[in-house]
């Protein structure tokens, strides 16, 4: 009954109504479907990293092109802007422009994510003004901090942890 269940469709209302009549012996109120606003809320801020909470430099060095030489091949840069794709779609990319084969993406970003972590434990990211106190009370307030990034789980890990962010925040 109520707004919750008017809004279900009839089919999802007849099968809340036969499970809570299948609890014989249970209370009245743990055969009841829990009410919404009674359900504890988990609340999740998902953030970017390049340009979110770490700068992204103008001049940076094309770890993507590094990789592709790592193959044995000249590389030779993808046509058009990249902004916005993910790891993995900019190396499917470079592999196809260098003429190698995109089956081979997997150690592509391997290759990729060995490079980053060498190069950002000398050249760490700066931090975005506010981004890491943005984060500590987002998670003091029993907020989650979640990532929404194109970036690789260990190339992500990498910029945060050697720009000075506690991983643990997020």
């Amino acid at each position: 009954s109520g707004w919750l269940s008017a809004a279900l469709p009839a089919s999802l209302r007849d099968l809340i109504r036969r499970r809570g009549r299948s609890g014989a012996g249970a209370s009245p109120s743990a055969r009841r479907p829990q009410r919404i606003d009674r359900v504890p809320r988990v609340i999740t801020a998902f953030w970017d990293i390049d340009g979110t909470l770490v700068r992204s430099p103008g001049n940076r060095t094309d770890l993507f092109t590094e990789a592709t030489a790592t193959f044995g091949v000249e590389p030779v840069q993808p046509p058009g802007p990249r902004d916005g794709f993910t790891d993995r779609r900019l190396a499917e990319l470079h592999l196809g422009s260098s003429g190698l084969d995109v089956a081979r993406v997997d150690d592509f970003l391997g290759q990729l994510d060995d490079l980053s972590e060498a190069f950002y434990a000398h050249t760490p990211r700066e931090t975005v003004p506010g981004a890491q106190r943005a984060l500590a009370l987002t998670k003091k307030a029993g907020w989650r901090n979640g990532l929404l990034t194109g970036n690789t789980p260990r190339r992500a890990r990498v910029k945060l942890r050697t720009s000075g962010f506690d991983l643990d925040l997020i």
